[in-house]
């Protein structure tokens, strides 16, 4: 993802004073997890192997709120 989405998403976690991993605002988040060695990739209710999958030129990629709802929605069907 890019840096300067990242930053807000700090920004965010923030200025909502999350401080527990059971936080909505932090289980929206994909976070990346090594486990049992390998990656397990959770967000939302979702977790899932991460099966090292080409994910394109995401530096380029521009994360709206919509395209966060999504994520969230395709991980959790996941």
């Amino acid at each position: 993802m890019h840096s300067s989405h990242q930053k807000e998403v700090v920004e965010t976690l923030v200025s909502h004073s999350v401080s527990s991993a059971d936080s909505f605002d932090w289980q929206r988040q994909m976070r990346f997890y090594w486990e049992d060695d390998h990656v397990q990739v959770k967000q939302g209710s979702g977790v899932f192997e991460y099966n090292y999958e080409y994910l394109g030129l995401n530096g380029y990629i521009v994360i709206s709120p919509l395209q966060e709802r999504c994520f969230l929605a395709l991980a959790t069907a996941l």
